[in-house]
């Protein structure tokens, strides 16, 4: 499904097509488990008549034991193993009743146990495939969303499949026991038990009819706030500074308001809407019950006979209730939260290709030109060009300048430069080959591969600066040695050496305990440790003062003449270590005599 069919579908909503298409995205081993699931509720269902069925004649032996004589099937069994006398039957009955009670009991707590666990590993295979299928999307669409979508879908929409998934089970699990209970109490008392289910299970249909499009718009409305939720408690944390100094916590604090009442208002309707019936129709089926015994008193003779069929039907009544609330509160859940499940499907059906196996090829070597030939890019087709016929050619070990104006397109060129954004027209060849070609689609990884890249605001993890500098690998796999080595020629060795735990030292949440120009230099570390010999800035300086842009620049210039460095800049000072200046404006390049 595309994302315009998932739009129009929200409005209109089948659970049972989402539910298939959950059960398609789900993998052999899972619905191998949700089989055993299924076998495990049918097992139940058999245990609850089993229950029922040892009820019966128990009852009956209490209160008249010449009468389970009636019965050939007991009376036969009863000579088999060597009981001659009613009376003597009220102990082995009693006891057969209480093991098929806590049976029945086990068997339901294990089926609870079990679709409940195999609902939380189907969530985690969700979690992990969205968190996958987003990593893996290409940069111009992470361009077009806001991530507070992505990290909604992950942290809320995908824990909300789980509760789907599992309502489904207790769903399933609730129609077995039903029908198993109507089966046995119509053999008990088929008039009785008809009435019964016509009553109670059409006040359960009417009112699900009348509340499924209330919980689908309950549903629709609760994912919206919390994706909304979530960007503006991402707006709150990263303006941190901006809000202490500016003292408008209030106005952030309303956005999160705004989206938290409604949504908390929504959850609590559906919430009402799945358990309202339960508290009306226990009393109304406690009041079924006495009328039918009143009605059997006053129509029998000999109402102790009728004891036993009253007392096994109440008991099948008593367990047939719950199962029904408990059905009819999964539906409700089901689509209170369905469209949650629509959301995360929305993502894993994306067109997707897996290249991770891209991690382990070779770096792209380049020798000889990086050729940037009549380029044009646009971010859509109705937007206009923001790169207009560029052309550049760079060789290696040259250090290239490009400055410009925010907003005049430079980042968008180095975006296109490093092979994260695709030319709308014209070509980016290293040593004359495109790598922008789709028969071919490992090039771009290896091109990517061969450029470290240093941003105007580096990530800092809340870990040590030496797992900082070789970001993304785990401890074991750090080399210190080269941690080091990076650290010194980016000069910023002397401050973690002098630090209390040197290079375990932990740098705090983004490197709050550290200074711009101290997490630009362990910025410039990270891009040497991946030992690449093209360098990307990208305004890695414009957020320091002169002094520190001037140190920065220092360091800059003082590595290998052998790296080929880009420094993307909106100030002359910057530059100023390069070998060429182009001047990008209105999204045409041109060399600048500066």
């Amino acid at each position: 499904m595309n994302s315009k069919f998932y739009n129009n579908y929200k409005t209109k909503v089948s659970s049972i097509l989402v539910l298939s298409k959950l059960w398609k995205n789900t993998n052999k081993g899972r619905r191998r488990q949700i089989f055993l699931s299924f076998l495990l509720m049918i097992t139940s269902g058999f245990a609850e008549v089993a229950t029922l069925a040892s009820l019966f004649p128990f009852l009956s032996a209490l209160t008249n034991p010449e009468r389970l004589w009636d019965f050939k099937y007991i009376k036969q069994l009863s000579i088999i193993f060597g009981f001659y006398n009613p009376n003597e039957l009220i102990l082995p009955l009693t006891i057969i009743f209480i093991i098929t009670t806590v049976i029945s009991s086990l068997i339901r707590l294990l089926n609870l146990w079990f679709y409940n666990k195999v609902a939380v590993a189907i969530g985690s295979d969700l979690s992990c495939e969205v968190y996958k299928r987003v990593l893996y999307l290409p940069y111009i669409i992470h361009t077009q969303r806001n991530s507070s979508e992505y990290i909604s879908v992950i942290v809320n929409q995908v824990s909300r499949s789980v509760e789907v998934i599992s309502q489904f089970l207790q769903l399933f699990t609730g129609i077995i026991l039903m029908i198993s209970l109507v089966t046995a109490l119509l053999i008990t008392n088929f008039s009785l038990t008809v009435i019964a289910t016509l009553i109670f299970g059409s006040i359960y249909i009417f009112i699900s009819k009348k509340t499924k499009a209330q919980l689908l718009r309950n549903s629709q409305r609760v994912s919206e706030s919390r994706s909304k939720q979530i960007k503006s408690l991402q707006e709150g944390f990263g303006a941190i500074r901006d809000v202490l100094m500016s003292g408008n916590q209030n106005t952030y604090l309303s956005l999160f308001r705004k989206n938290d009442i409604p949504m908390r208002r929504y959850e609590a309707q559906s919430s009402f809407i799945g358990m309202f019936p339960r508290f009306a129709l226990e009393a109304f089926g406690l009041i079924f019950i006495a009328i039918s015994s009143y009605l059997f008193f006053i129509l029998t003779n000999d109402f102790n006979n009728f004891i036993p069929f009253i007392a096994t039907f109440a008991l099948g009544a008593q367990k047939l209730l719950p199962a029904m609330q408990s059905s009819y509160n999964a539906n409700s859940a089901i689509r209170a939260n369905l469209v949650s499940v629509i959301d995360v499907l929305e993502i894993i059906e994306k067109e997707y290709i897996d290249v991770s196996y891209l991690s382990n090829l070779d770096k792209m070597e380049f020798k000889k030109s990086l050729k940037i030939s009549n380029l044009g890019f646009r971010y859509s087709n109705n937007l206009p060009l923001v790169l207009k016929d560029i052309n550049l050619e760079i060789t290696p070990g040259e250090r290239i300048g490009i400055i410009g104006k925010s907003g005049s397109g430079k980042s968008t060129l180095l975006e296109v430069l490093m092979g994260l954004l695709q030319p709308s027209k014209g070509k980016l060849l290293i040593d004359g080959i495109d790598i922008n070609n789709s028969e071919r689609p490992n090039l771009v990884s290896q091109w990517r591969k061969s450029i470290s890249y240093v941003p105007q605001d580096i990530f800092l993890s809340d870990s040590s600066f030496a797992e900082n500098i070789a970001f993304g690998l785990r401890k074991e796999q750090l080399d210190m040695n080269l941690v080091k080595d990076c650290a010194r020629r980016a000069k910023i060795s002397d401050l973690i050496e002098q630090s209390s735990y040197g290079y375990r030292t932990n740098v705090g949440e983004k490197g709050v305990r550290l200074s711009g120009g101290q997490c630009q230099r362990i910025g410039i570390a990270r891009a040497l440790y991946k030992n690449n010999k093209i360098l990307v800035f990208d305004e890695a300086t414009s957020a320091l003062d002169n002094k520190t842009e001037s140190e920065l620049m220092e360091s800059i210039e003082a590595l290998s003449k052998d790296l080929t460095i880009i420094i993307i800049a909106h100030r002359l000072s910057t530059v100023k270590v390069c070998d060429k200046v182009f001047k990008i404006e209105d999204g045409f390049l041109k060399e600048s005599s500066v």
